[in-house]
């Protein structure tokens, strides 16, 4: 019997999308989220129906944000307008940002000038905004206005001084003693560590000696940590399978900073530590939110490792998996499954998708 996930369940929704959609117009949990699966979708399949409800959902997000105060990345405008951003330069939709997102850019403008993070998370600190303003910057076009431009390298600036200060200022995640390591990094710490890789290392052959000296501290500090997990093996990732799924993203994570930012050295280090983490996987995942996390992971290893079985793996994860009760929506829900699906049965869409699956 062929192993997919039952498409037909998209297709089912025809008649009642609207009524089953969540309020919020974020990306993890809202419309957002939902209206990129479909987009996405729609382009791997070729499927009218998934395009049609994708503009339709995205159309309402659009028309709505001006009223969405939350500014989260998690379920705000970050992620909406990073959402938008990301299907533009996915070449799925064609938009111009720069109008769509213009009170965007100011509001979050005011934010960052006028008041420093205090933490880092994606979903609602310092990460978020640096995740936006990235990718806002990489999507600038020969109508950008030369002002909103500069105005996006000034906050990138602001807030890459920001991330230092919370990584290795006098209170920083990773100002700690190697020797207190264990002890004071927990999952949390692990999960901000491995978006922060995959952040900075987009940017670290910009001709910044500012981002690149905090490349090179973080990565040196992940390998130190990641060799330490490594050699305590089994005996630390079996508190949880949840973080057993933190650890592997992480070691992923390190590979995938190091193969962005063109450096052969981390590269062959990433690859080590992919093979060690994943090679002391013990525990099966039982419920459905660790199960989609493994699917995940295997997803983007069988992307940068094409020959070394993680298909198989991803499509056993595919099978333990019960659809029925997978959340409607996009992060850890069911559009995560189904984007995973495709990149399996369609491997060239894998590239793009491949940032979405790191979305945590």
């Amino acid at each position: 019997m062929e192993n997919r996930i039952r498409i037909k369940d998209i297709h089912d929704l025809k008649d009642n999308t609207y009524s089953i959609l969540p309020t919020s117009n974020g990306l993890y949990e809202g419309k957002m989220g939902i209206a990129i699966s479909y987009l996405t979708l729609a382009k791997g399949y070729d499927n009218k129906i998934f395009k049609e409800k994708g503009n339709k959902i995205l159309h309402d997000v659009i028309e709505n944000i001006s009223y969405t105060e939350d500014l989260s990345f998690k379920e705000g405008v970050l992620g909406v307008g990073w959402g938008l951003e990301w299907l533009k330069q996915s070449k799925i939709l064609d938009i111009n940002t720069d109008f769509v997102l213009e009170e965007v850019d100011d509001t979050i403008y005011k934010l960052v000038v006028f008041a420093l993070d205090k933490g880092l998370s994606l979903q609602d600190g310092l990460l978020g905004k640096l995740a936006y303003y990235f990718k806002r910057l990489k999507g600038r076009s020969l109508s950008t206005h030369r002002y909103r431009y500069l105005c996006h390298q000034e906050c990138i600036v602001i807030l890459t001084d920001n991330l230092y200060e919370l990584l290795y200022g006098e209170e920083g995640l990773l100002n700690i003693d190697e020797t207190e390591i264990l002890k004071q990094i927990d999952q949390k710490d692990i999960v901000e560590l491995t978006q922060v890789l995959l952040l900075i290392s987009k940017f670290v052959n910009v001709n910044d000696p500012a981002i690149k000296k905090m490349f090179t501290k973080t990565m040196l500090f992940a390998d130190y940590y990641m060799n330490i997990l490594i050699k305590k093996g089994g005996c630390y990732r079996d508190r949880n399978p949840s973080f057993s799924n933190t650890i592997s993203f992480f070691a992923l994570s390190f590979y995938t900073a190091a193969k962005e930012s063109k450096d052969t050295f981390w590269e062959e280090k990433g690859i080590q530590h992919v093979n060690d983490i994943i090679s002391q996987e013990k525990k099966l995942r039982h419920n459905n939110k660790e199960l989609i996390e493994s699917l995940k992971i295997n997803t983007l290893l069988h992307y940068y490792f094409p020959e070394n079985g993680y298909e198989k793996k991803a499509k056993n994860d595919i099978k333990r998996i019960n659809v029925d009760m997978a959340s409607n929506i996009f992060y850890n829900g069911i559009y995560s499954i189904y984007l995973c699906q495709m990149c399996l049965y369609r491997p060239e869409y894998n590239e793009s998708c491949a940032e979405l699956l790191f979305i945590n």
